[in-house]
């Protein structure tokens, strides 16, 4: 029977105690200089090998599940990097709520060192 493994990370909440924007980057993103302190709080993430395809589910529906996602193009780098065509299906359990205005730091380094 094939073992489909999967990978369980959480995504802490971060709380930003410095920041500066020096510029544009070339690609289009802004340079940014921060200091932060990840905390406690974190939302789930679950990463399966699945099909040919990219899919981010969410039990919030307000997150969007496509390209917008960050998650999505941290999963499009990872296939870029690592020359994979499989797909993978990531669920993100939230759990650090909106109100806060903290966000989870994706482990996309925790990805690419596999």
């Amino acid at each position: 029977m094939p073992v489909n493994p999967r990978l369980r990370l959480r995504a802490f909440a971060k709380i930003n105690l410095g920041l500066k924007i020096p510029g544009l980057r070339a690609d289009g993103y802004h340079e940014i200089r921060t200091i932060y302190q990840t905390l406690a709080l974190a939302d789930r993430l679950t990463l399966e090998l699945s099909g040919r395809q990219i899919s981010v589910e969410c039990n919030d529906a307000r997150v969007p599940s496509g390209r917008e996602n960050l998650v999505f193009r941290a999963c499009e780098l990872f296939r870029r990097t690592v020359r994979c065509r499989g797909g993978i299906r990531v669920r993100i359990e939230k759990r650090i709520p909106d109100k806060l205005h903290l966000h989870p730091v994706f482990p996309i380094k925790i990805l690419l060192k596999r």
